[in-house]
């Protein structure tokens, strides 16, 4: 019976160092790295996430927005830009590039009435159109120069909640001057089937 005990005891014992023994560099120390880099990997997601998340989310509101300096740059300048044709093609160039590289979402519905916004600009620089208030004229001004300044109230660098801001100012012009771009709209329709 000893000596059973005795055999067990060292078949117990026998196994366990060469596991512990053997190995345990290659374990440790590539256990912890796995283990160091999986708790980095698992945390730098949810870093990355939450940053992400709360990117999107700004709280932004119309009293925010109007009075950001960015707003306040885009009403001086549209004021400049009304007595100046070459500012004002410039501003057409800058805004009809722009909107290629610009995702619609943020936008959704307001995108036509954007894009109207940047024809109505050349049109107006061009003087083939002028049936529109200077105040509408205006407010469509620092709308459209707020969209292509890259750095505003949420910096166009941040993916898509860069331009929640941009279709917060475009939605503010559009309260205003929306029966005045149907108005435009619909005079380019006209034109357009006279032409054709």
């Amino acid at each position: 019976m000893p000596a059973k005990k005795a055999a067990t005891k060292t078949t117990k014992k026998n196994p366990t160092p060469p596991r512990v023994t053997s190995k345990p560099s290659a374990k440790k120390t590539s256990g912890t790295k796995s283990t160091k880099s999986k708790s980095q990997h698992e945390k730098t997601p949810q870093t990355k996430k939450s940053r992400t998340i709360k990117a999107p989310k700004p709280e932004i509101s119309d009293s925010k927005v109007r009075n950001s300096s960015s707003f306040a740059k885009a009403e001086s300048k549209a004021k400049e830009y009304a007595k100046d044709p070459k500012k004002l093609h410039k501003l057409f160039e800058d805004a009809a590039e722009k909107s290629k590289e610009t995702p619609k979402g943020p936008f959704g519905e307001m995108w036509a009435y954007l894009q109207a916004m940047i024809r109505l600009i050349r049109a107006y620089a061009n003087g083939t159109y002028r049936e529109i208030p200077v105040a509408s004229l205006l407010m469509i001004l620092v709308a459209v120069i707020y969209f292509v300044s890259p750095i505003d109230f949420i910096p166009d660098f941040i993916p898509v909640a860069g331009f929640v801001d941009d279709a917060l100012v475009i939605s503010l012009a559009l309260n205003q001057v929306k029966a005045d771009l149907d108005a435009f709209m619909d005079w380019e329709l006209e034109n357009t089937s006279k032409k054709s």
